[in-house]
């Protein structure tokens, strides 16, 4: 059938074992990284994405440090619509 829908759901303990073990873990400190897993690891799939169905025409979310272990956000949300008329939601 046709893909109308496309729903991303990434999750990961809050300090991951082979990451927390960076003696300096840039992916958490906004100052090198712009933000936290998001910046690093959403990107792929986004792209991903956009090769499947198109330029993201519209987007919204919201982000939030909830857990206040390091200075980044840890959760990002979002709902996008693609060139082509798929819808997304995506949570980080």
């Amino acid at each position: 059938g046709e893909i109308r829908t496309v729903h991303i759901n990434l999750k990961q303990v809050l300090e991951p074992e082979i990451i927390a073990k960076l003696e300096n873990n840039w992916r958490i400190n906004p100052e090198i990284a712009g933000g936290g897993y998001f910046f690093d690891l959403a990107s792929h799939q986004l792209d991903l994405l956009d090769f499947f169905f198109g330029k993201i025409i519209h987007a919204s979310g919201f982000s939030s440090n909830q857990a206040q272990a390091y200075p980044a956000e840890d959760i990002v949300v979002g709902s996008f619509v693609f060139e082509n008329g798929v819808l997304g939601t995506g949570n980080w």
